[in-house]
């Protein structure tokens, strides 16, 4: 048996925060290297604050997703901490959620975040095409690093079968459409909702489908093939292949029950010189999650954000960047 380690999990947030004026100050220490700490400022303003020190104790940030479902789905921040409490990470590591924060915008229709996301190494939602910024990276290292504008589409991704034919991945962890190809996880949901008119490839994973693997490919095996079935479990460390047309024809032409095939989920960074952010290195990332905005980029407040301000104003409205609402931020 692996040891139960205790990790700290977060729900990572990159909205905006800025606190000015005087301050009361209450702090504790809620686990070695976790300091939190409640301020007071004048208005009255309350602000929470959650200090990690790198250098000391067995933590790291994650993310989550409301009631453990990519498909999306709605619940408050504290439904997600206990839902994701005493969960076991792929490297046999117990979770002890110590701090939760709020976390991305989501699509109100369909509770989707609107941006990408990492989750326990996984690759589970696809990043905006050149957005301007793609969110919060953590990697293994404990490095925290910014994504800038990122391609992360078909053309960067591609499972890779045994007899060494590639195939692009149309749909990550969203539905497919005609002649196309979706990857699901499982994160999606409990199963895919692939009608009959199809092709789904079960396959285990020897570890999560991360970003830019080595090797050509995260190693999986094929388990089983389902024809005109669709509705395919999502079981845990497996993903499920779904082909409607073409490329159901190609899983039935290249995928054998107990042969390996690869995931390969590439990404590029190109930066972001508007706002000074260079291009980060994604090897390595463990948890990301989206951002709306960057107010902080190598010592230096990015003043992009002004000229909108302005236009707002002549309209007679407020920009987000200068509301006093309640926010968010990950520093």
């Amino acid at each position: 048996m692996m040891p139960h380690n205790q990790w700290f999990r977060y729900l990572a947030s990159l909205s905006i925060l800025a606190f000015t004026g005087p301050l009361t100050l209450a702090g504790r220490q809620v686990a070695p290297g976790l300091d939190y700490e409640e301020r007071v400022l004048a208005g009255p303003v309350k602000v929470y604050i959650a200090r990690a020190d790198r250098t000391r104790g067995h933590w790291l940030i994650d993310t989550m997703i409301a009631k453990g479902t990519a498909k999306g789905a709605r619940e408050t921040v504290p439904q997600m901490a206990d839902r994701y409490q005493d969960t076991v990470g792929f490297r046999g590591q117990h979770y002890d959620v110590k701090v939760a924060v709020n976390g991305d915008y989501f699509t109100m229709s369909t509770g989707v975040p609107t941006g990408g996301q990492i989750i326990g190494g996984w690759f589970v939602r696809r990043y905006g095409e050149y957005s301007g910024g793609s969110g919060l990276i953590w990697t293994l290292d404990g490095e925290a690093v910014l994504g800038a504008n990122v391609r992360n589409g078909p053309k960067w991704q591609r499972i890779v079968f045994a007899d060494g034919t590639e195939t692009r991945i149309d749909k990550l962890n969203d539905p497919r459409g005609r002649d196309e190809l979706a990857l699901y996880t499982w994160h999606y949901a409990d199963r895919t909702d692939t009608g009959e008119a199809g092709v789904d490839v079960v396959v285990r994973m020897s570890s999560p489908i991360c970003i830019m693997p080595e090797g050509g490919g995260v190693p999986g095996e094929v388990v089983a093939i389902r024809k005109g079935a669709g509705g395919t479990s999502l079981l845990y460390d497996h993903v499920v292949l779904s082909g409607h047309g073409t490329a159901g024809e190609r899983l039935l032409a290249h995928a054998r029950v107990g042969e390996q095939l690869r995931v390969d989920l590439r990404l590029q960074d190109f930066g972001n010189e508007g706002i000074g952010l260079g291009a980060a290195d994604w090897r390595g990332a463990y948890a990301s999650l989206g951002a709306a905005a960057y107010i902080l980029v190598d010592g230096k407040v990015p003043r992009h954000w002004e000229r909108k301000a302005a236009e707002y104003a002549k309209r007679g409205e407020t920009h987000g960047s200068v509301k006093r609402d309640p926010r968010t931020l990950l520093g």
